[in-house]
């Protein structure tokens, strides 16, 4: 969970500085829907594209640069407990930290389905007001919410949650 929370302030914290300047195209999901609903011209979306491809590229070769040593203790752990081989492409092996490995049993699928409703959502109440977008990503909030196995959200928090939705 604490993994999860820090993707959602990095990614809040983003949205608020950077949001005014750079008109909120964070990844190509974002230009893409720019580009359907808002008109953002195509053939600058492309450039668009290839610039958030190439800092995704540089971003991780930052990474594995500043984590270098540490990844290779890893690598060497687990190679002498004989792990290597079964760990090092999935999402508990090194290589998990760089790309999207799925979990033994959960389909190539299902991960679109994760990714695309999450960010589509987001990137419609991004890019339309008033639009039936916003609906499916007020509709998660009031879920949120309302379900009483939510630890993050109280009952006594769920009005106010809502209102800022």
């Amino acid at each position: 969970m604490q993994i999860g929370l820090a993707y959602a302030f990095g990614i809040l914290f983003a949205i608020g500085v950077c949001a005014g300047t750079s008109g909120g195209h964070f990844n190509p999901c974002i230009t893409i829907t720019f580009v359907v609903y808002r008109g953002f011209p195509p053939a600058r979306a492309l450039r668009y594209i290839f610039a958030q491809v190439l800092g995704a590229y540089l971003a991780c070769l930052v990474i594995y640069t500043s984590w270098h040593v540490l990844l290779m203790d890893c690598e060497n752990v687990l190679q002498q407990q004989g792990q290597l081989d079964a760990l090092q492409f999935t999402p508990n092996g090194p290589a998990g930290i760089f790309g999207l490995y799925l979990l033994p049993g959960q389909t190539l699928g299902r991960a679109f389905l994760n990714e695309f409703v999450t960010v589509s959502s987001l990137g419609c109440a991004l890019a339309i007001d008033a639009h039936p977008c916003q609906d499916t990503l007020i509709g998660l909030i009031l879920f949120a919410a309302i379900d009483p196995t939510n630890a993050l959200v109280p009952p006594v928090f769920g009005s106010v949650l809502v209102a800022l939705a």
